[in-house]
């Protein structure tokens, strides 16, 4: 299996491998499972297929388009990428369309992009929010969407990550992200929202925290049972304190 490269534009997701390949990673260094992907914040790679003797051989393997294509709204075609997902998990879904939770939804659906984001990879799966209000489960080899999660069009995720917690007896892997001042735990699997986790997967979190307007835009950090963050504070007083909380990531409750 040839290892991936990514790159993150404003725009466009864009998959890149080894043309001639070297050899394989070491056993479990091919994952990215967190924002800054260890716990040191190393942004560090031990991956060695891409080096100085091939960085010229490097070539597009896949790209998908993380913002509403030019021209979409006067009812220009679908990217290819977009006509359907198939893979690990349930079909496209979320909470857009007229099904609610699980219906079929479209980038026609999306509200803007997520500039600053830095994709997760885990098992061969890459997570990451896009185009606003969503977030997407891409298979990292041939950048094929296995699941999508659409929220309404009055909610944006925040614009850098999500978070991994890998799940424990009888809870299935979740994937956590916020989005303003809710924290979402999805099935890793199924992007459905995780059961018994807040009210339909979906905590509140400003009750008992301030009485301001209370966002997050970071993924957060998930260590063994919790997921911690700091908030975004206002520029202007008064606003909410920059305090750092954390959540049950089985439960969602502080």
């Amino acid at each position: 299996m040839k290892h991936v490269a990514i790159a993150v534009l404003s725009t466009v997701l864009i998959g890149v491998a080894v043309v001639a390949q070297n050899g394989q990673a070491p056993a479990g260094g091919n994952d990215w499972p967190m924002f800054s992907r260890d716990f040191s914040g190393s942004r560090f790679s031990p991956l060695t297929d891409i080096n100085t003797g091939n960085v010229a051989q490097l070539a597009q393997a896949w790209s998908v388009q993380l913002t509403q294509p030019a021209g979409r709204r006067g009812g220009g075609p679908a990217p290819a990428a977009e006509e359907g997902a198939q893979g690990r998990g349930a079909a496209t879904g979320g909470r857009a369309g007229a099904a609610g939770r699980g219906a079929a939804a479209g980038e026609e659906d999306s509200v803007g992009s997520n500039p600053e984001v830095t994709p997760i990879v885990v098992n061969g799966v890459m997570f990451l929010p896009a185009r606003g209000n969503q977030v997407l489960a891409l298979d990292a080899d041939s950048g094929k969407e296995i699941w999508r999660y659409q929220m309404p069009r009055s909610v944006n995720t925040t614009a850098r990550g999500v978070a991994y917690w890998p799940g424990e007896q009888g809870i299935a892997p979740r994937i956590l992200l916020t989005a303003g001042p809710r924290l979402l735990a999805l099935d890793a699997a199924t992007g459905k929202p995780a059961a018994g986790f807040g009210v339909d997967g979906e905590e509140d979190l400003s009750p008992g925290v301030t009485k301001f307007r209370y966002s997050v835009n970071n993924p957060g950090i998930v260590y063994r049972d919790l997921i911690i963050f700091g908030t975004q504070t206002g520029e202007t007083n008064p606003s909410p304190r920059g305090d750092t909380h954390a959540f049950d990531v089985r439960t969602g409750h502080p």
